[in-house]
């Protein structure tokens, strides 16, 4: 009852149920508090479609955009236990088309470096192992296609961003991860790959990846 109420008052200031207008004060804080909750033990399973929903209302008016990096990074991790560890939980209230428009439409402005490392794992982990259907995995196709090829810009002092290269084999194992992204695929990287260089080297396109 007390993990209850809990989570359900730490969901009211992400949905900022009061309207409050310093709500983004201690969100960071409070995608914390949940991000471990959620692992315990004695955490309600009918609570997980609770804190999906409300990260997920974080897009409307883009107020997931304004969050500092920190803070999307932690709630794009608590997005991934949840889907991980909290999945059966989460398709008993809600279907598997409603959170991948959630996520994807959670991810919509993300430029982040750090933060885009954990959404090309965990759009990974969905493409194989998720049940998902035609629809689905061509909005995650969207979400994650447009970085190709990537490039992480910047201040070098930010040691603990991704580099250019391991975002862009987490991006690749996005690619690879489903015999339906094929179709696509090939198509994208004869578009934007110079054929005279090697794949490090050949971008016609680079998307600047933002860090503040």
């Amino acid at each position: 009852m007390v993990v209850k109420y809990l989570t359900d008052y730490l969901c009211d200031r992400l949905n900022n149920t009061n309207s409050l207008p310093s709500f983004r004060a201690g969100l960071h804080e409070v995608a914390s508090c949940l991000s471990v909750i959620v692992t315990w033990e004695h955490f309600p399973p009918g609570e997980a479609i609770s804190v999906a929903s409300a990260i997920f209302s974080l897009s409307r008016e883009t107020r997931f955009k304004d969050l500092k990096p920190a803070a999307r990074q932690t709630l794009y991790l608590l997005v991934e236990t949840l889907l991980r560890s909290r999945g059966k939980a989460l398709l008993k209230a809600s279907t598997i088309p409603e959170l991948v428009r959630g996520l994807v439409t959670l991810a919509e402005f993300e430029k982040t470096p750090a933060c885009l490392e954990v959404l090309f794992n965990l759009y990974t982990y969905l493409s194989k192992d998720w049940d998902l259907e035609a629809e689905e995995f061509q909005a995650l196709w969207g979400s994650f296609s447009r970085y190709w090829p990537v490039t992480v810009g910047g201040s070098r002092e930010q040691v603990s961003k991704p580099t250019s290269e391991e975002l862009r084999d987490l991006l690749l194992q996005c690619i690879l991860s489903n015999d339906s992204y094929a179709k696509n695929a090939i198509p994208m990287c004869l578009e934007k790959l110079d054929t005279t260089q090697d794949l490090s080297a050949t971008t016609k396109v680079r998307t600047q990846l933002n860090l503040s």
